[in-house]
């Protein structure tokens, strides 16, 4: 785990965790969420370690482990919700909305359309491609399930983190069937 000062003067930590979907790197400060990210990258201003050995939460730490902890249950199928709390502050009011209102309304197993999370969060339906825009820019995949929102027709659609990862994480939640050879 490394340590650094964001911009807004306060410590965030920044972990890594070995996925079935690749390596994820957590950032985390002040008991929130700031961010995970596909692929193995330092915090701004951090340059890239080793990942740490497991440890039990240090203190200043803990929200890096904790988050650390809950996505390897995930990805071990022990968990299929996240305690986590993302920092919204993060987003824009209306991409929480959307990004809060994909939390409340496709649990693991699930998916939805665009249209059905723009609807369900109170946007127009003409907004869908200003949806999926706030869904690729969200700063907390796999916790923030944006994997789980297809098209309408039920094909997989994009996904910032590449088709490949969207695929992977809709398989382990029993969504999307096991390949036959692999």
């Amino acid at each position: 785990m490394s340590d650094h000062v964001d911009a807004a003067a306060r410590v965030v930590h920044t972990a890594w965790l070995d996925s079935p979907v690749g390596p994820l790197t957590v950032v985390a400060g002040d008991g929130l969420l700031v961010r995970v990210r596909f692929g193995r990258k330092a915090a701004e201003g951090v340059e890239p370690s080793e990942p740490p050995a497991p440890s039990e939460p240090d203190g200043a730490g803990d929200a890096a482990a904790r988050a650390i902890a809950e996505l390897a249950e995930y990805f071990a199928g022990e968990r299929t919700e996240f305690d986590l709390e993302p920092d919204w502050r993060r987003v824009d009011e209306t991409a929480a909305t959307v990004l809060r209102t994909l939390v409340r309304i496709a649990p693991y197993g699930h998916t939805v359309s665009y249209g059905e999370l723009t609807t369900a969060s109170g946007l127009p339906a003409a907004e869908s491609r200003a949806v999926g825009n706030y869904l690729n820019r969200n700063p907390w995949p796999v916790v923030v399930p944006c994997h789980r929102v297809v098209m309408t027709d039920g094909s997989l659609g994009g996904f910032g983190g590449g088709r490949w990862r969207k695929e992977g994480l809709l398989r382990l939640e029993g969504v999307l069937p096991a390949p036959l050879f692999g």
